[in-house]
């Protein structure tokens, strides 16, 4: 076929395909698809659901740890961070479809930090994730305090710490012998490195210790350790022993002198009659008595000088508990409670006086009747009483803090209400009309 002939006949079949094509309806016409673009609008029809973290978090000085709850379907999740010292949105790490939880490493303590998590879903090779979860805020445990000097006076002590970032500061004391700390303040300003501790005892021994406190954004705090304690003795003593009126302490002096007791008798006289119980003094009681006496009492003193002295300085240096104060010394030893802890009510003031009086020979017990008034109003109350030649007397220390001044040292029962005020009842009648 020559050249002319092979034009013509392709020219022929060029014609034809298009009157084929003429004969397709215009609404069947056919459309080709590639590979890639169906994948892509598969991968984006796929949603992920949004993750929620939960407020629970836990925290120490180095580490933050955030819980979620697991998204249905989800590959795994990519976890955020936003510091106080960082300020933007930083990938701290990834977690399996499995995780709930992730701990950040690296914090810095005392410090806020923020933290959003995003799940994601793998289709066809990529990576689909959710919208952003909640955001959790968070604090850092804080360092531990360090108490670098205390100073003090008469009546207060000043304390300076070392400075730690984004913290405040919170302050606790407690009085030699008393095991219960007391919170005297807390220091919110973070620039502020010391504070004085006012309306302290003269010549009295305090302990301090204090502790770093970080909040988060919605208030959650955060507590570091306790500083090391320290101590200080305020100057001065406000306890001056002045012996009492010659007349009561001649009266202890002339009891007859015994060996030391291990126990003395408890009179319940509430009701018409008298119920005796018997109270025992353990080894670290007459310890306590011990170490009490030979830092307290001289060689010059009497018998008589040495109750006296007792029965002052529980007047003076022993505080009333009351509330949360009183439970903590309500299971201990009254003489636990008054001359290690020197906190207490009447019932232990006296008791332990008694005891006092038991360490030094005399027949001493513990009264448990009324204070008031025989037709009127009364109230439970705790006394002291010594046998001496046969003659009852009243011990009474009282409680300078709570009370007034006053008390009672080795007086007659006729001799007990000398102002004509509340009375000692026993079995139903007053004290003083007693023989």
């Amino acid at each position: 076929m020559n050249i002319k002939r092979k034009i013509a006949a392709a020219a022929a079949s060029c014609i034809a395909f298009s009157a084929g094509l003429a004969a397709v309806p215009s609404d069947k016409a056919l459309s080709v698809i590639s590979p890639i673009t169906a994948q892509a609008a598969e991968t984006k029809a796929v949603s992920v659901g949004k993750p929620y973290i939960n407020s629970n978090y836990t925290s120490g000085q180095s580490y933050v740890t955030i819980r979620w709850g697991k998204v249905s379907g989800a590959d795994g999740y990519y976890i955020y961070r936003y510091s106080e010292n960082c300020p933007r949105w930083i990938n701290v790490g990834k977690a399996s479809a499995s995780a709930t939880s992730f701990t950040s490493k690296g914090v810095l303590p005392g410090l806020r930090y923020s933290f959003k998590v995003k799940a994601y879903k793998i289709v066809n090779g990529k990576k689909v994730f959710s919208s952003d979860s909640n955001i959790c805020r968070t604090v850092s445990k804080p360092a531990q305090s360090v108490i670098v000097a205390i100073s003090k006076n008469n009546n207060s002590v000043n304390l300076k710490w070392n400075k730690l970032n984004g913290c405040g500061y919170v302050i606790y004391t407690r009085e030699e012998g008393s095991s219960a700390w007391r919170q005297v303040k807390t220091v919110n300003d973070k620039n502020k490195l010391s504070y004085t501790i006012t309306g302290l005892s003269e010549g009295t021994k305090y302990y301090f210790r204090m502790r770093a406190v970080a909040s988060d954004a919605n208030g959650k705090k955060s507590y570091g350790d306790y500083s090391t304690v320290r101590s200080a003795t305020t100057d001065g003593d406000t306890f001056k022993y002045i012996p009492s009126s010659s007349v009561y302490i001649a009266r202890l002096d002339a009891a007859p002198k015994k060996n030391a007791l291990k126990s003395y008798k408890v009179y319940n006289r509430q009701g018409k009659t008298t119920v005796t119980s018997t109270a025992y003094l353990s080894a670290a009681d007459i310890n306590t008595l011990k170490n009490f006496a030979q830092k307290h009492f001289t060689s010059s003193m009497t018998r008589g000088q040495k109750i006296d002295y007792t029965l002052q300085w529980i007047n003076r240096k022993v505080k009333y508990a009351s509330g949360d104060d009183y439970w903590n010394i309500a299971g201990k030893s009254y003489v636990d409670a008054i001359f290690n802890y020197r906190s207490g009510q009447c019932v232990q003031y006296n008791g332990a006086l008694v005891a006092m009086m038991c360490y030094l020979g005399y027949d001493a017990s513990l009264v448990q009747g009324w204070r008031g008034y025989e037709d009127g109003n009364q109230w439970q109350h705790f006394w002291g009483e010594v046998k001496i030649n046969g003659t009852a007397y009243l011990m009474e220390t009282g409680n300078y803090g709570e009370d007034g001044d006053w008390n009672f040292l080795c007086v007659k029962y006729s001799e007990s209400n000398p102002w004509g005020g509340a009375s000692y009842i026993m079995n139903g009648k007053a004290a003083e009309k007693l023989k």
